[in-house]
């Protein structure tokens, strides 16, 4: 699970960072990007709507099984 994790928040390093560089190659307008950087913008934003709950649900979720944890001792496990 450790590297699926890794991988996603990777995944939204890279996408940030691919979605600033457009921007800041272009002024930081969004009026002087061209066609195809306008795709590019709207396919990783579509793509961080995906990962970014995605890791937010991950984290959650070990913040409840470890909260579940102190409760209920070992039956944590069955929920």
């Amino acid at each position: 699970r450790t590297t699926h994790v890794i991988g996603t928040a990777t995944d939204i390093g890279s996408t940030l960072g691919r979605i600033t560089m457009i921007f800041l190659r272009n002024g930081c307008r969004r009026s002087r990007m061209n066609i195809v950087d306008t795709a590019e913008v709207g396919v990783d934003a579509r793509k961080l709507l995906v990962l970014a709950p995605m890791l937010l649900c991950f984290l959650l979720g070990t913040i409840a099984g470890a909260y579940l944890f102190t409760l209920i001792d070992v039956f944590a496990l069955l929920i």
